[in-house]
């Protein structure tokens, strides 16, 4: 992995008392109740015809302000191009966040079985185009606003794959998101 996609994974661990207030912060009851108001704020927000762009909005502006406010800034990247195995032409992940690959998708092409897994195939495809054997775990949260799944690679693999849930501030909180900032 080069530099800029290593930078915000190991952010944290090059300053341990940055990363002690981080950790304290995210273990509060302030900011467990703020998690739990921006996930609603999110779904509420997240109706059947919005679009990938404002789903992905509510998330930078909701989720991430409450994030910020514990000290942890971040700048995604948007757009990445991701070199996979299934598409001839260059794919684009939607955000990314280091060793972190957020796929956001409109509801009303969420709904379905066949859809979900479809998504979770193309977010499989970014996973493994930044994951080979050696390299650092990456990881993936696939979301329309309302429900997600989260997906793990490793040594050029998914080594893990939550089911569908139903995102409230439970969810955020355990995962991906917050676990590779």
């Amino acid at each position: 992995m080069d530099n800029k996609q290593t930078a915000l994974s190991y952010n944290l661990k090059t300053t341990p008392l940055k990363r002690k207030i981080v950790l304290f912060g995210l273990q509060t009851t302030e900011f467990r109740s703020e998690i739990e108001r921006a996930a609603r704020e999110i779904r509420n927000r997240a109706k059947p015809n919005s679009t990938e762009a404002t789903i992905e909005g509510h998330f930078e502006r909701v989720l991430y302000a409450a994030l910020r406010e514990i000290g942890l800034a971040f700048s995604p990247e948007k757009e990445a191009v991701a070199d996979t195995r299934r598409h001839t032409a260059k794919a684009r992940m939607d955000s990314r966040l280091g060793a972190l690959v957020i796929e956001y998708k409109r509801p009303s092409q969420f709904k379905t079985i066949r859809q979900v897994e479809k998504a979770i195939d193309q977010l499989s495809a970014y996973l493994l185009s930044l994951n080979g054997k050696g390299a650092p775990p990456t990881a993936g949260f696939l979301t329309d606003g309302r429900s997600y799944c989260e997906l793990t690679a490793k040594d050029g693999a998914i080594t893990s794959r939550s089911p569908r849930l139903n995102l409230d501030g439970d969810a955020l909180h355990r995962s991906q998101v917050l676990k590779v900032l």
